[in-house]
């Protein structure tokens, strides 16, 4: 994460990190194939203006989903039955395919985590493991670009 107070053109990197990411992302129209992949389609992003996050993106979700709450991936193998493990392997494969795909868009996530996985309960069955998506991108860059806060090192090794 770029700290502000340090660079004075960090806004304006994050800003068209945050813009270029959301074009990036904005490209998986597709839902079957958002389904495979893990990915959902981004719509864009806002600042909320009463708070302490910096911004959110938005991601549009599939209508087959209708009023189905999402769960993330943390409290799904916390609770009780766990996951059988075809499910484990799917969230797995599902999860290698999202990375896989963002890698190769030159995105890299930096945030892979449970509570960054969401997944829907099926449509027949609840108890059954749905769909799952990867969503956390608050920490993510382009492959090329610089990790860190490039700019207060440089201050400090002046």
């Amino acid at each position: 994460m770029i700290a502000h107070d340090h660079c004075r053109d960090a806004y304006d990197r994050e800003e068209e990190n945050l813009k270029w990411l959301v074009r990036m992302l904005g490209t998986f129209k597709d839902e079957e194939q958002n389904r495979k992949i893990g990915l959902l389609q981004c719509e864009g992003y806002s600042k909320p203006s009463n708070s302490n996050v910096k911004h959110c993106l938005s991601f549009k979700v599939p209508s087959e989903y209708g009023t189905r709450i999402p769960r993330t991936l943390r409290d799904l193998l916390l609770d009780t039955p766990k996951p059988s493990i075809n499910d484990r392997v799917r969230i797995s494969q599902t999860l290698v395919a999202s990375v896989v795909v963002l890698h190769a868009l030159g995105i890299v996530h930096r945030f892979l985590n449970p509570e960054s996985v969401i997944v829907f309960p099926h449509k027949d069955a609840p108890e059954r493991l749905g769909d799952l998506y990867l969503l956390g991108f608050s920490q993510s860059r382009s492959e090329g670009a610089q990790s860190g806060n490039k700019c207060y090192w440089e201050d400090k090794l002046r």
